[in-house]
């Protein structure tokens, strides 16, 4: 190999176990320790899918013009929207946050978009009209 091929390989296993320790700590999973054929590729299956899933969001937001964010990132500001369960004169609703400007400029460049603010929900807990092309589905 080449140097500049060795530097190439070199930086993909970094990004390979960055991907596998923000998965870790996204999920505040503790080191596993598997001794079984079956449990060793199928964690090892998991964390190349979650490298794969990384690599796909972040290459969605260069694309959307967020160059400089990671998925880590992009997830911790995500986070920021919640979603509260109401009940009003017996009636049930969902009601969801405010994004800031960074929520914002992270769902633009995912080309996604915020549900109505408000959703009143059926007697089965869904929502009582179906928002059409809504990615959280209620």
């Amino acid at each position: 190999m080449t140097k500049e091929e060795v530097a190439a390989a070199y930086k993909q296993l970094m990004m390979v176990e960055r991907s596998s320790r923000s998965l870790k700590s996204l999920e505040e999973l503790a080191p596993v320790y598997h001794w079984k054929d079956r449990r060793v590729r199928g964690h090892v299956f998991v964390c190349v899918l979650a490298h794969l899933l990384e690599r796909i969001l972040e290459r969605r937001l260069a694309q959307g013009g967020l160059e400089d964010c990671t998925a880590v990132r992009a997830l911790e500001i995500l986070d920021r929207v919640h979603v509260v369960p109401l009940e009003v004169k017996r009636r049930r609703w969902l009601a969801r946050t405010e994004p800031d400007a960074d929520v914002s400029r992270v769902l633009e460049a995912l080309h996604y978009r915020l549900p109505l603010r408000l959703r009143e929900l059926d007697d089965a807990g869904g929502a009582k009209i179906p928002e059409p092309h809504s990615p959280f589905g209620w």
